[in-house]
Order: structure tokens, then sequence, then C-alpha cells
């Protein structure tokens, strides 16, 4: 039985959380509108790096084989396919309206179809093939350079998508799918690395936490007040190469790295994580279709039911053995 790490397992929640921050707390994005409350989006935005550095932290020192590589890779496919064929499935008999499994599959790496949040599997099928070099830079003495050079990479790419959209009105960035972002993947993913190798700890005292909601309020108002000027779009996305963002999500790493705290229960419900973050966006659009307030505000209302009632879902589906194997990856 694997041992549990309750504050990991706690991080596995808030990460889940933000992540259907980001899709309920969305008024504006579409259209470039910076609307009231937006500014909640954005604290969103430590979500999928904090995924990413929890995969860095779980899986770079174990001895993976290719074949343990193909068998991950292939049960995240596997994945995909699940709930792809159960949507497609439900529109043909109640719609008689049917598209492509493999195609609806393969536009989810880009961001569309049923599942476009299937990005975040796609890379996490591109760092499974990477796992083995990057076990060799953890391993390497000169980790931390490949650290210090993966942040500069971060920087300038995101010092040049800057300077280009200032002068051209041309955000290169963007024509680049999430899912190929591997340089910023990469890099949150060695991070975790970074704090499981040093065993990186900070002395528990109220300043580090006033420091957390010092560098947190720093980085929604930098989003909020620079996302149009930057990079010409609202989406958190965009900030993921930030210094600003990398830090923050570092420090809040840490920090609950720091707790000894020891909930069974909340422990326990990280289990349902994964499953939430993959039928999440089917219960928004239909909490959406009940409650589809125009207010960011409000808005909080219907995020709040869909991770419950997700929650819920994920739960019983968990009690059966056939399906639990479609919620985890």
């Amino acid at each position: 039985m694997k041992k549990k790490i309750y504050w990991i397992n706690y991080l596995k929640i808030l990460a889940c959380f933000l992540v259907i921050l980001l899709h309920s707390i969305s008024l504006g994005l579409g259209d470039n509108t910076y609307k009231s409350g937006l500014f909640i989006y954005y604290f969103g935005v430590f979500a999928v790096p904090l995924f990413f550095m929890i995969n860095g932290y779980l899986k770079i020192d174990r001895n993976y084989t290719y074949s343990d590589i193909i068998k991950k890779n292939l049960r995240i496919l596997m994945i995909m396919f699940f709930w792809n064929f159960v949507i497609l499935l439900i529109e043909l008999i109640l719609k008689n309206n049917y598209s492509g499994l493999f195609y609806n599959v393969f536009i989810n790496f880009f961001q569309k179809g049923k599942f476009p949040h299937f990005w975040f599997l796609g890379s996490l099928i591109i760092i499974n093939f990477f796992l083995p070099f990057l076990k060799k830079i953890y391993n390497s003495k000169k980790f931390n350079i490949y650290i210090i050079i993966n942040i500069l990479i971060c920087f300038i790419i995101n010092f040049l998508t800057i300077v280009i959209y200032r002068n051209y009105s041309f955000n290169f960035r963007s024509f680049i799918p999430q899912v190929f972002r591997i340089w910023t993947w990469c890099l949150y993913f060695l991070l975790g690395g970074y704090v499981k190798k040093y065993n990186c700890k900070i002395e528990k005292n109220k300043l580090d936490y006033l420091i957390l909601f010092v560098m947190i309020s720093i980085s929604v108002t930098y989003q909020s007040i620079f996302s149009i000027k930057f990079y010409g779009n609202l989406y958190a996305e965009s900030f993921y190469d930030s210094i600003v963002i990398i830090s923050t999500t570092f420090l809040i790493f840490v920090l609950f790295k720091n707790t000894d705290i020891k909930n069974e229960f909340l422990s326990n419900f990280s289990e349902l994580t994964s499953g939430i973050y993959i039928i999440h966006l089917l219960i928004l659009k239909f909490v959406l279709k009940i409650l589809n307030f125009n207010n960011n505000y409000y808005r909080i209302i219907d995020l709040i039911i869909t991770f419950i009632i997700s929650s819920l879902i994920v739960f019983f589906i968990n009690r059966i053995p056939f399906l639990k194997k479609f919620t985890k990856f």
C-alpha cells in the first residue's frame, strides 16, 4: 500500500478546485472584455503549474522503463477514448448525431471537442516519454543549473512574447497549443523534483503566510492589469512563463509541504481529484444551463455546485471496479 503524502493530497484538491474556478469564473474571456469580478479567475492561474509540480515530485526519481511509460500512456489514451465514446454514444441516442471517435480524441489535444481540458493529459503523455531523461537531470550534479537554464528559457520566451506583441500586435505563443509548451511543463515538473531532492522547507511563522498573501495579490493584480497589454488576451495561460507566477507557485508548494496536519477525510477525498478533473466540464455545462449568472461574483455559486456534484458522481463511479479505472490517470 502506498504511503500517504498528506500535503500532496491537499495540493491535489486545491489544484483541482482552481481548475474548475478557471472554467467557471470566466465571463469576458471570450470577447476580451474585462468584466466585473474577473480578477477572481486569475486566482486559478496556479492550478496547472501545481499539477505539474505534483507530478514532478511524485515521478521524477522513479525507475520507469519505456515499457512502463508505454503502459502509462496507453492508460491515459484509454481514459480519453472512453469518455469521448460515452458522450458520443449519448449524443447518438438522444440527437441521432455522431462524429468520429478518433477525431474527437485527436482534437482534445488542441483544446477542442467534448473534452478540451484533455490537453493536459496529452502533455502528461509527452512528459512521460521524457521521464528517463528528466531523472538523469534530477540525479545530475548540475541539476540546479538545468533548472536555472529552464527558468531563463521561460523568461526569454515570455519576454519575446511581450516585446513582439507590443510592437507588432502578434502573440506568437498563442499559435503553440498548450500541449506542446514543453519548456513550461518541464520547468514545473523539475521544480517539483527540486523540492523533493533538497527537501525544501521554510520555517513556520506568520511572515511566510503574509509573504504568500502579498505574492498572490501581486500575481492576481499583475494578470488583471497586463493581460491585454502584454498578450492581447485575458487568459491565465499567458502567464505560466512569468517569473511572478513561477515563484508564487513554488512558494505555495513549499508552504504546503511544511504542513503537518493529517486529515484522513481530505486525504481520501484527494483520490477523487483526477476523476473530478475529467468530468467537471460536463457538469459545469449542465449547471450553467440552470444557473447561468451574468456576473462573475455569482459564478462562484456555479463553481461550488460543480465541484460538489462532480465529487459525488466520481465517488459513486469509483464504487464500481470497472469504471474506477477510467477516473484515475
